[in-house]
């Protein structure tokens, strides 16, 4: 059985953007979640809270990176 052509690039943008978008705001706002109970937390536990939310800033600027309307004026 052969295997059915996928669509062209054009045809996912819109979901891709969709997905990528949806990503941004729930890793923001999981980061903003940790930060707001951060004093709550034991003082054990809160360097491994800290560098959670330091990958998450990091996740949510490399999704930031990835938007096609700042990729395109990045470009020489």
């Amino acid at each position: 059985m052969k295997k059915p052509n996928p669509p062209p690039p054009s045809e996912f943008a819109l979901e891709v953007e969709i997905a990528r978008r949806r990503a941004l705001h729930h890793v923001h706002d999981s980061s903003r979640i940790l930060v707001d109970v951060m004093h709550y937390t034991d003082t054990n536990h809160r360097q491994a809270y800290t560098e959670i939310v330091g990958a998450l800033n990091t996740i949510e600027q490399r999704l930031i990176d990835l938007d096609p309307k700042t990729a395109q004026t990045k470009q020489p």
